[in-house]
């Protein structure tokens, strides 16, 4: 979908859709976050959104998640491109907090058609984030630890991910950077 995103010269949805599926984000989340929380090798998440207005996080705890490689970069090209000045990352085009009605209509003028020509159709913004869990339980992150990353509880975590875990209990563990670059490669030669 990025790539998608990409060829279409849409960079703000190459930024979020990275943020989301390898920062683990909640769309709210996404939407809410502000450059000044934005550092060199993390993310400091401390507001979601609640039709205009910034609110608690979903758990109502703020927490710090780490910035991997691909996503800082995608956030710089992001931030080199905007014309919208002002604190949010995301901001509507008056540089204010989207609304539900903004929410609804980003999802089916830009999500939506990214997601259709990749066969992503079932595929939510929400979802992204469970690429994010799949990364991390790969690389051999336990489930207090992915908690603790991406605002859950860990009884959260291992209902929701269990199957991942299962899968890769025995398995080689995988370095979340290089399976990005190598997916973000792969989509380049195609």
């Amino acid at each position: 979908m990025r790539a998608e995103a990409l060829a279409r010269g849409h960079v703000r949805e190459a930024a979020l859709l990275s943020l989301m599926a390898y920062a683990g984000l909640r769309p709210g989340e996404a939407f809410a976050l502000g450059w000044d929380c934005v550092g060199e090798r993390s993310l400091i998440v401390e507001h979601g959104r609640a039709d205009g207005e910034l609110k608690e996080t979903k758990t109502g705890k703020i927490r710090t998640c780490g910035l991997l490689a691909a996503v800082a970069e995608d956030l710089a090209a992001w931030r080199a491109r905007t014309s919208i000045g002002g604190e949010l990352v995301f901001p509507r085009p008056d540089g204010a907090v989207f609304r539900d009605t903004d929410y609804r209509n980003w999802r089916k003028r830009h999500f939506d058609p990214l997601a259709a020509p990749v066969d992503a159709g079932d595929a939510t913004p929400y979802t992204l984030r469970h690429s994010f869990a799949s990364l991390l339980v790969q690389a051999g992150w336990n489930a207090l630890e992915i908690a603790v990353e991406m605002g859950n509880s860990p009884e959260v975590v291992q209902r929701d991910y269990s199957h991942v875990f299962r899968e890769f209990a025995r398995g080689e563990r995988v370095d979340p950077e290089a399976t990005i670059r190598a997916a973000r490669n792969d989509t380049m030669q195609r």
